[in-house]
């Protein structure tokens, strides 16, 4: 079989065991049972990236593409759902801040999680001392999500403008690494925990 990938240098993988043979160096490559299966693996930017899988028929096809449309389209989903997560929790946070009005911000705190009291308290002093916050801007430095897409991190760069109780503005940077979990009752991802982060 002759095999060709989006990625040459994706290792390729017969019946789930490494071959240690990377696409890029194959021309010509064995001669497989019926029903055995192949795909490909590569890491692009830290992300674990695993091609269809092509199962071996009986046919005179010599020509196997080894495709990574389906694994690249679910990074690029997971990416815009953390995004949405983060960049709308920035955006509520301000809100629930500015009104003392701290129901804004419960649908993206993980119930029972630490940060979802740390929150509230903050809203209300905050809201207390006269601060309002703006955000400007949100960039997404780095995430890692689990093996099963359950769990992850993400760290941020976030540019806010604030005003005091006197009406003096400042802007202030931060840069947060966030936990977040996904609920599967609400089905969709939420905050655990906010750190500041390097």
């Amino acid at each position: 079989m002759n095999f060709d990938s989006d990625f040459l240098d994706a290792e390729i993988y017969v019946n789930n065991q490494a071959t240690g043979v990377k696409v890029q160096d194959v021309k010509m490559f064995g001669l497989f049972n019926v029903s055995t299966k192949v795909y490909a693996k590569t890491n692009k930017n830290g992300k674990d990236l695993v091609s269809d899988e092509y199962a071996v028929d009986d046919s005179e096809n010599t020509e196997v593409y080894l495709d990574f449309e389906n694994a690249i389209y679910q990074i690029e989903r997971m990416e815009e759902t953390i995004r949405e997560l983060v960049e709308g929790y920035a955006e509520v946070l301000c809100t629930a801040v500015n009104y003392n009005d701290f129901s804004y911000l419960e649908s993206y705190l993980y119930p029972g999680s630490s940060i979802y009291e740390m929150q509230k308290t903050y809203v209300h002093n905050t809201y207390s001392k006269g601060i309002r916050e703006y955000i400007m801007s949100l960039d997404i430095l780095s995430y890692n999500m689990s093996l099963d897409n359950k769990t992850g991190t993400v760290t941020t760069e976030e540019r806010y403008k604030i005003y005091n109780a006197d009406n003096e503005e400042s802007i202030k940077i931060f840069k947060y690494t966030y936990t977040f979990r996904f609920n599967e009752l609400n089905q969709r991802y939420q905050i655990e925990s906010i750190n500041q982060a390097n």
